[in-house]
């Protein structure tokens, strides 16, 4: 477990922007900040993650595959952010579940 995780975070990190923020929420759940980001590049990153994750799934020795599941929220810094933070990350966490199960119904 240790072990998929710290794998996980490297390749999160790695295609973060320079910029970029990445944070360990709990368990497997990680949050990444990224300054004046657009959908189009979060796009970009969530299908670099994906193609960074299936490199390492193929070159890595372990008895286990990495999987993951993104969602994302855009929003303006101003004087209502730190009372949204958890609706943000609410609506973020809706995000990666939604992705979850279409990724379970593609496997069925």
């Amino acid at each position: 477990g240790d072990e998929a995780i710290t794998a996980t975070a490297r390749i999160l990190a790695s295609c973060l922007p320079r910029d970029g923020l990445l944070c360990r929420l709990g368990g497997d759940e990680f949050v990444a900040l990224l300054l004046a980001a657009d959908e189009g590049e979060a796009s970009g990153l969530a299908q670099g993650v994906q193609e960074a994750m299936d490199a390492y799934n193929r070159h890595s020795e372990a008895a286990y595959d990495l999987s993951i599941s993104l969602g994302w929220v855009f929003f303006r810094i101003d004087e209502t952010t730190t009372s949204r933070r958890a609706q943000l990350l609410a609506q973020a966490d809706e995000r990666l579940y939604e992705m979850k199960r279409r990724r379970k119904g593609a496997r069925r």
